[in-house]
């Protein structure tokens, strides 16, 4: 049963493909790791795509809610690591917030950036703990 880390915020440009792709391609080098690309625009399929080489992991495109909220059944992985959709009120990004072991929110220090990352922060808690 794989560990889930999921890469969180409600909105787009904040570097969550980025921070995907390099945490997975860093992980790789101890753990079996899967890359899931949540995302509509498939942003991390995109670069992978295009990497040319082989970054370590494997990939896989998912936005059903069904299936991300499945995340733990999947077999032959330690840890798989979820780039999601930048929009607070997608049910691919609460099913996946729901089944995660870890989130990580990156966000740019400037104000208003954070103010996104704090409506982010207490949306997704507001939903765990009613969960």
């Amino acid at each position: 049963m794989p560990s889930i880390i999921a890469i969180i915020n409600g909105k787009g440009g904040f570097g969550k493909t980025t921070t995907s792709v390099n945490l997975s391609a860093a992980l790789a080098d101890k753990k079996r790791v899967l890359l899931v690309d949540a995302d509509p625009q498939g942003s991390a399929t995109w670069w992978v795509e295009r990497g040319g080489t082989n970054m370590g992991f494997d990939l896989a495109q998912e936005t059903e809610p069904t299936l991300l909220s499945s995340l733990h059944k999947i077999e032959g992985y330690e840890l798989a690591v979820v780039d999601t959709p930048p929009a607070l009120r997608s049910e691919a990004l609460e099913a996946v917030v729901a089944v995660a072991d870890y989130l990580i929110l990156p966000t740019l220090p400037a104000p208003m950036d954070l103010d996104a990352l704090i409506e982010t922060v207490r949306e997704k808690l507001k939903q765990i703990i009613i969960v």
